[in-house]
């Protein structure tokens, strides 16, 4: 049964990188230039504190720290992408049309992992919303639905460059939505960050 779910899930997953990859990101700004992009520090955040947020962050953290790698980002030197906490005050408005103060604010603060401080976030800052996660009608017996959006800023710019969003159904019925619903919430969550991340120009030093 485990073996028949995992098959189902990833040919989910390929028909979901398939179409996503047809798609063009929502926003791109012609003043990105990844030959300058040093190294993309990482939030995903829940605005929203909807249930399953831990397994959905956990998702697409695997999936940023390996696909930024894939296109070419965060390498040699800056091998390890850094992931933070949830900024402060963080709404919708705040995400799509950032002010050069709160991105400046980001790096004024001290930042924790697992009791040890780590530097604050550099000058190209990707943020993720989980935006909705789990039943559309919180039963137990409905499908389930997961979006993520993505944004990619200039911190020292005060500038977003890259905006995308992307969704997909998760499996729903008992097995899905209690049995497996925390894993179900990792796998959707970082297959999308994946298709999301696939689209962004490689990186070209």
């Amino acid at each position: 049964m485990k073996h028949r779910f995992l098959l189902w899930v990833s040919v989910l997953a390929v028909a979901t990188l398939c179409e996503a990859k047809l798609k063009p990101p929502l926003f791109a700004s012609p003043d990105f230039h990844p030959a300058l992009v040093q190294r993309i520090d990482v939030f995903v955040v829940d605005p929203q504190q909807l249930d399953g947020r831990r397994e959905c962050k956990g998702g697409a953290q695997m999936s940023t720290e390996q696909w930024l790698g894939k296109r070419g980002y965060n390498k040699g030197s800056h091998a390890r992408t850094r992931f933070y906490n949830d900024p402060i005050g963080l709404t919708d408005a705040m995400l799509a049309n950032p002010s050069k103060e709160w991105l400046q604010d980001l790096s004024g603060r001290k930042y924790f992992e697992k009791s040890k401080e780590i530097p604050a976030p550099g000058e190209w800052i990707m943020v993720f919303s989980i935006d909705e996660l789990g039943s559309r009608n919180n039963s137990v017996k409905g499908p389930g639905q997961a979006t993520l959006s993505m944004y990619l800023y200039d911190r020292d710019q005060g500038t977003m460059l890259w905006h995308d969003q992307d969704s997909t159904k998760m499996w729903g019925g008992l097995l899905g939505n209690v049995m497996m619903k925390g894993q179900i919430k990792v796998q959707a969550c970082q297959f999308l960050a994946q298709a999301m991340i696939r689209k962004l120009p490689k990186h070209k030093k």
